[in-house]
């Protein structure tokens, strides 16, 4: 005659809250915000360009721009483009992964060479291949 009452501890509301959370978060795309001082002092209407230049080559946001300026503003990374595209090469890795050991770099290039995409249309990095305007889509 009595309802059934369910006890929650504290430990399985965190959990519960950061599942909900981890799941939010997934949902969402990953930005960056970067916070540039404009001088050591902190000091108000003053800007000190070396000091800006240099935080922003730290963080990477000169090399960005220049990516972006030379024309390139898809990238994917090797194993995305081996994984997604290899199929439509005959027989290039078709249904199996890179080896472990694997230029993942190498394998990428040479498998958008043998799908007829132009070198001038992308430029390797590390750990990406940057695409020009429209060769992605």
């Amino acid at each position: 005659a009595f309802p059934k009452l369910v006890f929650r501890g504290v430990a399985l509301q965190f959990e519960t809250s950061l599942r909900q959370l981890l799941g939010l978060l997934a949902q969402g795309q990953v930005h960056f915000v970067r916070c540039i001082k404009p001088n050591a002092e902190q000091a108000p209407r003053r800007f000190d360009e070396a000091s800006v230049l240099g935080q922003l080559r730290c963080g990477g946001v000169t090399e960005a721009v220049r990516v972006w300026a030379a024309g390139y503003p898809d990238r994917l990374p090797f194993a995305h483009i081996l994984g997604r595209y290899a199929l439509l090469a005959d027989d290039f890795h078709v249904g199996r992964p890179p080896s472990p050991g694997a230029d993942l770099r190498s394998q990428a290039v040479a498998l958008l060479a043998r799908l007829g995409v132009l070198a001038g249309a992308y430029a390797p990095g590390h750990a990406k291949i940057f695409f020009k305007t429209g060769v992605v889509s």
